[in-house]
Order: C-alpha cells, then structure tokens, then sequence
C-alpha cells in the first residue's frame, strides 16, 4: 500500500530544500531542449509515478507558460501530479456471503441440480436432509470475516501511511528529498535539517522506510553516508 500524500510531501520537499531540481528542468524545458530533457529525466526519473509527475508538470508550464507555477513563483507549487490523495479504499469480500443450504447430498450448485434431476419422491426425501446455517452462525461466520478484514486494512494504513504523525512524515520527506538529490547524511546533521541528538543511523533508516512507503528508488544510502 503506497502513501501518495507522502509522496506530495516528497515533491514539495524537492521544491523546499532542493529547487535547483525544479529549476534546472525548468530552464531546460524553456529552451526546449529536448535532447537534454530526456537525459534529465533518465537521470532522475526510476519510478514510474515520478515520470508521471514530471510529465504532469510539462504540461501544465505548457499549457500555462506565463503562469506562477510555469514562472517559479514562490508563492506557488511549480510542480503538478494529478493523482488520488485519498487512501485506498477498504473493500472487504466475504466467503460464502449467504447462509449456507447443505446436506449430505451436496450444498449449493450441486444441490440445486440435484433437486432438477430428482423424482418428486426423492425429491421429498432430499429436501427433508437438507440443514440451513442458522443466522446466528451466519452472523458470527461473516462478521468475524469483516473484522479480520478490517484489522489488516488498519495495520497497513498506519505502516504505509504513517497515519497519526505527519509532522514526523514531512521531516522524513525533507531528509529523502536532500538524499535523492545527492546530499551526504553528515551534511544534513551539519547544515542544521535534523533536530538536536538524532544519530546518521536514525536519518538513515528514516530516508528507506519512507523511501519504500512512497516507492522511490534511492539506490544504497551507502555513498551517502
């Protein structure tokens, strides 16, 4: 399960502390350098949804050239993903979403042919073996369905999304911004970007697990250190 609200706050990192990244492929953009625009992009561009925002941005600084986003206005996002920022739906499915009609003659489908192929005398036989789940257990069967369902829907937004601690994301998405644009780990603890007593260790580990919940490919923190 991705977080597309972290990777906004990716992008808008990139703006923040790295706007040489927009800037660069802004100026290449008005000189209509093709050429170099593609090898910007091979550069920069691994992930498919990246690609997306890269080409979302040209087309709105295409559409719009004389416009704040087109022009790096400060005030504005000079970047545009059109994505869904909502989290993905829960959309529980059940097994066997209706009470159950058996007998030793066989359930369902099978049941039902059966009674197609019968004699009205078997047929009197069959239905009186027939056994319906009672509603109770019916009840039980499917909620206990939906609450399973439920609980790993809950898990794996507060993993993915790291529901609850925002404040804590957009940290995390600066560090990750200045580590995808080349930074040194020691450099962001020097240049003041991380609070008092974090160790490289921490930055480290933070930049991967949000690099993996946004689905960015870093490459090995390894050069960085």
């Amino acid at each position: 399960m991705i977080d597309a609200t972290g990777r906004f706050e990716f992008l808008f990192a990139l703006q923040t502390h790295c706007p040489e990244f927009w800037r660069n492929l802004n100026k290449l953009w008005r000189a209509g350098d093709v050429a170099n625009l593609e090898a910007w992009s091979e550069r920069w561009l691994r992930d498919d949804w990246l690609n997306q925002a890269y080409l979302d941005t040209l087309k709105s600084w295409d559409e719009e050239p004389g416009g704040p986003n087109a022009r790096l206005a400060p005030e504005h996002l000079w970047f545009r993903w059109d994505c869904d920022l909502r989290a993905p739906a829960f959309e529980p499915a059940f097994k066997q979403p209706f009470p159950i009609y058996a007998s030793s003659r066989g359930v369902g489908a099978e049941l039902a042919d059966l009674f197609y192929r019968s004699s009205k005398a078997d047929l009197r036989a069959i239905r009186k073996e027939i056994e319906i789940e009672p509603l109770s257990y019916f009840e039980r069967r499917i909620r206990s369905q939906f609450e399973k369902q439920l609980r790993a829907y809950i898990k794996q937004i507060k993993e993915s999304w790291n529901y609850g601690s925002r404040a804590e994301s957009t940290k995390h998405a600066q560090w990750t911004a200045l580590v995808f644009c080349g930074m040194r780990v020691p450099q962001i603890l020097r240049d003041g970007h991380a609070y008092r007593g974090i160790t490289e260790y921490a930055i480290r580990k933070a930049v991967s697990r949000f690099a993996e919940r946004i689905g960015l490919t870093l490459g090995s923190l390894r050069g960085r250190s």
